[in-house]
């Protein structure tokens, strides 16, 4: 019950938003999420994530009978925009499952630990390790200009 509500009352960090949109004119973006399909789309909704991944960009785990940790949810996902795997980049706060499943998919990935984790280590070395959500705006926005600048 505290869970269900604490789920109305969840939003994207400061200043995300803004960055989002940024980036969903430059790439290809999308959520890979482990999950009850019900309560996942609930938390995207609330987040009005709609306004920046198309909704079938959108791969939740009890949709697909595919779950992170296994790295062919990554695969299809890539496979599904028309991406390679050297040219994606997942960002997750979860050291085990997603950084591992996406590094053995070929992605980059981009450990956001804001939560400060340091009793876990994931089983892979990320190539960023973020600590806060200044920074996971900071590293969004490079991502964007560099595009630009391509």
């Amino acid at each position: 019950m505290a869970y269900q509500q604490a789920l109305n009352h969840i939003s994207l960090f400061d200043g995300l938003a803004g960055t989002l949109t940024k980036l969903s004119h430059a790439f290809k973006i999308g959520i890979i999420t482990n999950g009850p399909a019900p309560i996942q789309h609930q938390k995207l909704h609330q987040l009005q994530i709609e306004h920046f991944v198309h909704p079938d960009n959108i791969f939740i785990s009890d949709e697909l009978g595919i779950a992170k940790p296994d790295p062919s949810i990554f695969t299809i996902w890539a496979h599904q925009v028309g991406i390679k795997a050297n040219e994606a980049v997942y960002v997750g706060d979860n050291a085990a499952l997603d950084m591992t499943s996406a590094k053995h998919a070929g992605w980059q990935t981009f450990w956001f630990n804001y939560r400060h984790n340091d009793q876990v280590t994931p089983s892979v070395i990320p190539d960023q390790i973020i600590q806060s959500p200044a920074e996971l705006n900071e590293l969004l926005l490079a991502l964007v200009q560099a595009a630009s600048a391509s």
